[in-house]
């Protein structure tokens, strides 16, 4: 009756989740034993795992103390044997959570640290694990979720993040105990210049106004002028595009790093909200403003290509 099906257990996909769950067990067990911290829920992914606390806080401080006495039971190279029990042979094994299930409990045994009613599978060594990284805790629905890694996962992340800072202190010509303070001064000094640049910007904005107005064009009745320049500072786009639109009396466009500012002259007869939502329209996104000035975000590169196109439309409607 039916097929003759053969399956094949996915040796890599196995180990890891062995490594995983048991790795998964030792940390509820220490974060119960050295905190009594309880774990009230489990994820063991493909990226990582991670145990839900039923506590509201915990400190780096603790968070270091369970990934080293974890990793010292790896050491240890603890037995990770399985039990069968029921009735009274239940009743005497000290199981960190009790069973709600009848009958016989498949129980996994970990030295003489952690006895769990489980049914899932488990390195045969706590060696076999290889390690634990816990890769940091989160707040979720006012407990404490914390994320790790285990074995051959933790292997690859290390593997990553080494690559990562060996290519960063060659570009920084820094030892990798250098790159955080290497950056940080990286990010003042960039910091430092774009104020410095902004500066510069807004002096010269008059200028700017003078130089562009004179690429205006008229659709229909309407002068319009259109411009993109990622190197403008994000705060000057809109006093730009006001600028413009009362120098030409007209329709100004203006994008730069995603965003786009739209603003009229009262004179048009046109109200920048309204060219706005329907740019929006168009392009997919979302943007609002007044009748003077209207902004839309997350303009890629290739929109803008298409936006003197639609704008011509809309005002060529008037």
């Amino acid at each position: 009756m039916g097929d003759l099906v053969t399956g094949v257990v996915d040796e890599t996909r196995r180990k890891r989740n062995r490594q995983l769950h048991s790795a998964q067990h030792l940390l509820s067990a220490a974060f119960t034993h050295l905190l009594k911290m309880e774990t009230v829920s489990v994820h063991l992914g493909e990226e990582y795992g991670a145990v839900e606390l039923q506590t509201s806080g915990i400190s780096d401080e603790q968070i270091e103390t369970i990934e080293r006495s974890v990793n010292d039971l790896i050491s240890q190279n603890l037995e990770i044997s399985i039990l069968f029990a029921t009735g009274d042979e239940l009743a005497a094994i000290p199981l960190r959570k009790p069973s709600s299930r009848e009958g016989i409990i498949r129980i996994i045994k970990i030295g003489d640290y952690d006895w769990s009613a489980c049914g899932g599978t488990h390195c045969s060594q706590t060696s076999e694990i290889g390690l634990v990284k816990i890769i940091g805790p989160e707040k979720m629905r006012g407990h404490i979720l914390v994320k790790f890694l285990a074995g051959e996962q933790a292997l690859a992340d290390y593997a990553f993040r080494f690559k990562v800072t060996q290519e960063l202190s060659q570009l920084l010509t820094c030892h990798p105990s250098d790159l955080l303070s290497k950056v940080q001064k990286l990010l003042s000094d960039n910091k430092t210049a774009r104020t410095e640049i902004k500066g510069l910007q807004e002096a010269l904005l008059p200028t700017l106004v003078a130089q562009l107005a004179e690429k205006k064009v008229r659709v229909s009745k309407t002068p319009f002028l259109f411009h993109h320049d990622d190197n403008l500072d994000p705060a000057l786009l809109s006093p730009l595009a006001s600028q413009l639109a009362m120098c030409i009396n007209g329709v100004v466009i203006i994008t730069s790093q995603e965003r786009l500012v739209l603003s009229v002259s009262q004179t048009t007869g046109h109200k920048a909200n309204e060219l706005v939502k329907s740019l929006c329209q168009s392009l997919g996104l979302r943007g609002g403003g007044n009748e003077s000035v209207a902004q839309i975000g997350g303009v890629e590169r290739k929109m803008t290509e298409q936006i003197p196109g639609l704008i011509t439309d809309l005002l060529s409607k008037r």
